[in-house]
């Protein structure tokens, strides 16, 4: 479900803009693009019909992006996931050329879009960037065990801010 509230903490609509999604899915973001639409991320177990879109999941809880139009239908979707882990996408933000980037947890070794990720079956933090049209432009893994992402937000000089939660000594870049 989907809350506007105005500035004063008043509702000014409630609806449900997952009418075109099935499935077992936690949606942890939201964020409304520059065309008016929405990019959801967060996670789903079994599977989840997207519009005309199935996506399976591969572990426990796997990662999950969907982009809807202005009018909630569902123009592209994305996940991953590895056997027996969960993989959740936390965070996203919207990129300047109407793209976006996301962070959240890999457990094990996946590839993402034509990038191999080898982390930890203990999790590890992961970013992904992807164009508008859904298509993943780079993939990399943060960080070593026991690691996640929570939050990524785009500064004005197009550079990232990463906070997350990082165990003992982390590896970056």
């Amino acid at each position: 479900i989907e809350i506007e509230l105005s500035a004063d903490g008043k509702v000014v609509t409630a609806q449900n803009v997952f009418t075109d999604i099935e499935g077992d899915h936690k949606i942890q973001e939201l964020k409304e693009t520059s065309d008016g639409g929405k990019i959801a991320v967060g996670s789903f177990l079994n599977y989840v019909r997207a519009g005309n879109i199935n996506l399976y999941y591969v572990g426990g809880w796997d990662g999950l992006i969907i982009k809807l139009s202005k009018d909630n239908k569902v123009e592209w979707a994305f996940s991953y996931g590895v056997e027996g882990e969960s993989c959740p996408i936390n965070s996203v933000d919207i990129t300047p050329d109407g793209g976006c980037v996301v962070g959240g947890t890999v457990g094990g070794d996946v590839n993402i879009g034509n990038t191999p990720i080898s982390c930890s079956k203990r999790g590890n933090g992961v970013l992904i960037k992807f164009s508008a049209n859904g298509k993943v432009e780079w993939a990399m893994g943060l960080g070593s065990a026991y690691n996640e992402i929570n939050s990524v937000a785009i500064r004005n000089d197009q550079n990232y801010l990463i906070g997350g939660t990082f165990y003992g000594s982390t590896s970056v870049g």
